[in-house]
Formats: C-alpha cells, structure tokens, sequence
C-alpha cells in the first residue's frame, strides 16, 4: 500500500481505494440466497456516478438512512466524493425521531433506502429527498478536495446513557480511521453485521478495502449463519449476544465450524466480558479471538487485543496510534482519528475534551506492563450512603459466572444493591440455583457489595445496535 503521499482527505483515499483494487471483486453479499461479487470498477463508477447527483450539493450535510446493502456504501462514498457532509442516522429511527435528527444536524438532503419511503415522507422533511435505487447519470462529476481540517462526516453516539449526542469527524480523521493495521492479524474475507451507519461497521469495511482484502455484507445479525455459511468470510465482527449464541453452535461444529459450513479464523468482539471457558472453546475450534475497545468519538481507531483464557479481562495495550493516560482513575486517549466535537453542543463537547485528550467515562487501571483493565463507567457508578463507590459493571461480570443468568442489570435502591435478573428459563430449579450462586457471591465480597435486593424479569434488557446494555431504561 503507498504510503506517499498520504492521502489528506476522503476522495483521495478512496482514489487510492480504487487504484489499489483495480479489477478484483471486493465486495460480497447475498442476494434472493445466492452470493454474489462486485469487482471494483462495478462499485466505484456507481460512485463517480452518484457523486454527480450530489455536485451541487457540495459542503452541505447530506444524510443517509438505510440496511447493510452495497448502495448504502456507493452513497456514502459518493456523498465524499461531491466534497460534502456524510450524516449517517439509523433506519430505526421513527418519523418525528429522524425529523428532530434532521433538524439538529442541519441536513439538506436525505438519501433514504425504499423500505423507508412512508417514514420519511410521514417526516415532512423541508428538503430534498433522494432514494437509494436512484438512476444516476453515466458522465460522472470531478471530485473535491476538502481541507483535511474540514467536516466529514456526522454520527450519532450509541446512546446508553444518555440522548444520542452528533460526533462531527473531520476529513483526516476520517481517513486515519481507514489507514491502519491494528488487527495486525492475517485474513482474507471479512464479514460486516455490525450497523453501517455505526463507525464500527463503516470503518471497518473501508480499512479491510485498504488492507486489499474481501468485504461480506451482511444485512440482518439474524442470519450470522447463513452468511458464515454462504460468503465464506474467515473474520467477523459480533456484539456479545450473537457471539454467545456462535460457541453454543460451535461445540459440536468440528474445527473452525467447518461441519456446519463455515470456516471462521478470527473473531472482533466489543464490549463483551469474555469468560475463559468462552476463549478455550474457541480457540480449541482454531478460532483466535479479538477484544475490540473503542468509542463513537475516537472514529475509527481502537483496540484490538488477542484474547487467552488466561488474561480474559483486559483490553490489552493501546496501538501505537492511540496515547493512554488515566487521570482520576478515568481512561483517557488522544489519535488522529478522534472527532472535533459534538454538533452544536459546545458545552458537551467541554465536558469530554480537554487539550487533545477524549474523556472516555470508562474508569481504569494499568498494570506495570502497560495493560489496560476495565473498572465501569464513571457515570454508572453507584454512591452509597457510606461513601463507598460501587461499579455495577463489575458485579454484573461476577453475577455473569452463574450460567442460569442469562442477563443482569445492577442498580441501587434504598441504598442497597438491587440485581434484576433475566434467568434462561422461569422454573423453580433455575431460580434457586441462581440464589445459590448469589448467596456464594454475597460471602465473597464486603457487605457494600453484596446483593440485598433480586427482581426477576422475563424481557430482556434494551439494548444499543452494536449490543450494548442502555441504562437508561430498564424493561
């Protein structure tokens, strides 16, 4: 991969995308079950030629709405290479949702996918509308060349606690998003679950272009399987739910998953609480496994440390391209992908950003070997009456030991310790196993840690996209 000149800004990069693939397919999806191949000059003059739909459009903020489908990325490269603003806003969202977010981030035009059609027009939105099936001309537009300081994209934040927050990225740190190696590991194919519109799912299916390797596009996590199964990819990103669900399938799936048609190398998993039962079983089916760290703000860049069962509770040391410190016993980072700021909050912004450095909220330790270990969030913290400070993410991760619970949420009432349960079923058996397993907790800790309080619930906890718990709400 050239490394001269770097490329300063998103139609260059995608330029150098395009050179570098040259004939080769480099996309794979299904289509009616069957998969299928776009080589290069397939996706990229539908992009040359969507830029054009957009040339007038240039600088302005353009959002895109839709599922895990290849025209949802030839617009959101085509919206960098008409030199404006890509805003990407979750399919989710409900007509006065996707109004509100329109009007915050000041959109003038919204590419939306066909299954949204009634949304967006029950959204009365005051400007231009584009579907994503659109016929775009064949003479393409010249593309921009945007100041690397200038804006690039905007994102929402995931939302667990608290109102999704507008993440402006700039045009370099959208490209250092893209141009690294942190995975640092060998793969051929990988496969896209996760959210587009999520920096996790857009990054990581442009950094695996740059790396010259395969993209699978998988359009709904409920057929993990099915793609696993008929677009061959060796990698994949999950979010812990489904990457529970994939070692209860491995047990009896032979090496790799091969007797059940896959043939899985590799496996990035964020946000997830790996017991070393779960790494065993992998990488006795030849499965290496990635713990992935990041967040919305830091754009593309992150951690991906190889997970054993013998060191399953850190997030490992960061990459060269991100510094570390911990102030106050909070995690703080500083890269070249991290965001500007919030849209139009400069006051949230103040809160996380403090000369260079992104406050992450997640408090921390370091051991003498610079490895990074996880302590909860700042803003869960449950203060008691007592002055003690107790991390509800870390009792949940022992409650988790018990395999009769399926979830926990840990919260305070009364100033106690409350523990709502979901069991993996409703029998009588199953919940005093349970209670047997708390009274064994509750001997092991201080008395501010221990359990005072269990409800039991048979809705699981909400839950972001990418599978992290909302703390907000509570079923």
């Amino acid at each position: 991969m050239p490394d001269s000149p770097p490329p300063s800004n998103m139609p260059q990069l995608l330029a150098q995308l395009e050179r570098q693939a040259g004939d080769q397919p480099i996309l794979r999806c299904l289509e009616d079950g069957t998969p299928r191949e776009m080589t290069a000059p397939q996706f990229y003059g539908a992009v040359h030629r969507h830029a054009a739909v957009l040339a007038e459009l240039s600088g302005k903020h353009i959002g895109i709405i839709g599922p895990n489908i290849p025209h949802w990325l030839m617009w959101f490269c085509a919206v960098f290479k008409a030199g404006a603003v890509a805003v990407l806003l979750s399919p989710d969202l409900d007509p006065e949702q996707l109004a509100q977010r329109s009007a915050q981030v000041d959109l003038s035009c919204l590419i939306y996918h066909e299954s949204l059609s009634q949304i967006v027009s029950q959204a009365d939105l005051p400007f231009r509308t584009i579907p994503m099936d659109h016929q775009a001309p064949s003479v393409p537009a010249l593309p921009a060349d945007p100041a690397p300081e200038s804006l690039a994209c905007i994102l929402f934040t995931s939302g667990t606690t608290a109102i999704p927050k507008a993440v402006m990225l700039s045009q370099k740190a959208m490209v250092a998003s893209i141009r690294h190696n942190v995975v640092g590991l060998p793969f051929r194919a990988q496969l896209t679950v996760l959210p587009l519109h999520h920096v996790a799912g857009f990054a990581t299916v442009l950094n695996t272009w740059y790396l010259g390797r395969m993209v699978c596009l998988g359009q709904d996590m409920r057929y993990l399987f099915r793609y696993l199964q008929r677009l061959e990819p060796d990698y994949t990103l999950l979010v812990p739910s489904l990457l529970q669900t994939l070692v209860r399938k491995l047990r009896n799936g032979g090496p790799n998953g091969r007797d059940l048609g896959w043939d899985l190398h590799l496996i990035g998993c964020g946000g997830a609480r790996f017991q070393p039962e779960v790494i065993q079983i992998l990488n006795d089916h030849g499965i290496r496994v990635l713990q992935s760290y990041g967040a919305t703000e830091l754009g593309g860049l992150g951690f991906d440390t190889e997970m054993t069962p013998h060191c399953a509770d850190t997030i490992g040391k960061a990459p060269p391209e991100i510094q570390v410190k911990i102030r106050d016993g909070e995690l703080l980072l500083r890269c070249e992908s991290m965001m500007m700021g919030y849209y139009g909050d400069p006051d949230a912004t103040r809160e996380v950003l403090d000369d260079g450095w992104y406050a992450t909220g997640d408090l921390c330790r370091q051991d003498g070997a610079g490895y990074l270990y996880l302590q909860g969030r700042k803003r869960d913290l449950i203060i008691l009456s007592g002055g003690e400070n107790v991390s509800p993410e870390w009792v949940e991760s022992r409650l988790l030991t018990c395999p009769q619970i399926q979830e926990v949420m840990v919260t305070g009432e009364d100033d106690l310790l409350c523990a709502t349960i979901l069991p993996i079923d409703d029998s009588p058996s199953t919940r005093l196993q349970i209670q047997e397993a708390l009274d064994r907790y509750d001997r092991s800790v201080p008395t501010y840690h221990q359990i005072h309080r269990i409800h039991f619930t048979q809705t699981p906890f909400p839950r972001t996209p990418n599978g992290k718990l909302i703390r907000r709400k509570t079923p």
